[in-house]
């Protein structure tokens, strides 16, 4: 064989294995396919569990359609998925959370779990004017949800900057069994 033609077959041969050799690496575009794959295909696994979990949730309920604390357990569930802020958000789960919440004050208007779970969302002077507000008809609540209460409510005062109707929440929280209130304070006046 002649030196040119197989200098010429070795080139191309050469050639060609670099070639397979790159086709087979994967490209740019091909990692940023497969990632926007992985990312869907997690997303709707996701959603697929998601759906799952609120129709359990939804077909519970449906058993016992009486049990608030069941249908506070759907809102809270909601609740979790529905803030973008969480880094686990679901579309549609900030406005399930608004009607699940409405549809809590329907079934239970009266209910002190229900307007516990709406302290829960509440802060400062907005907790402060509606945890008194309800206070002036928990009388008949158990103690636990009054002592629960009594706590949110003070809270709502301390951030408010009324500290005398706070200390004045507390000291009943305290003697409903709140310890949380009298734990603060004291890491706070070590802390000083």
């Amino acid at each position: 064989m002649d030196t040119r033609v197989a200098w010429r077959a070795l080139c191309a041969a050469a050639a060609l294995f670099i070639g397979q050799a790159q086709a087979t690496e994967p490209g740019h575009e091909l990692a940023s396919a497969q990632a926007g794959m992985a990312i869907g295909k997690v997303e709707e696994t996701t959603q697929r569990a998601y759906d799952d979990a609120l129709a359990t949730l939804d077909a519970a309920i449906k058993q016992a359609p009486g049990d608030i604390e069941l249908a506070i357990s759907r809102c809270r569930f909601l609740e979790f998925y529905g803030n973008p802020e969480s880094g686990r958000w679901i579309p549609g789960g900030g406005d399930a959370r608004a009607s699940c919440t409405q549809q809590l004050r329907e079934r239970g208007p009266d209910a002190a779990q229900v307007a516990l779970f709406e302290m829960e969302t509440l802060f400062g002077e907005e907790a402060a004017k509606r945890g008194e507000a309800i206070l002036k008809t928990a009388d008949h609540w158990p103690p636990s949800s009054r002592r629960e209460l009594l706590s949110q409510t003070s809270m709502g005062h301390e951030f408010s900057g009324n500290p005398e109707r706070s200390g004045e929440l507390a000291l009943l929280a305290v003697r409903l069994g709140d310890a949380s209130r009298t734990s603060r304070r004291r890491a706070r006046a070590r802390a000083r």
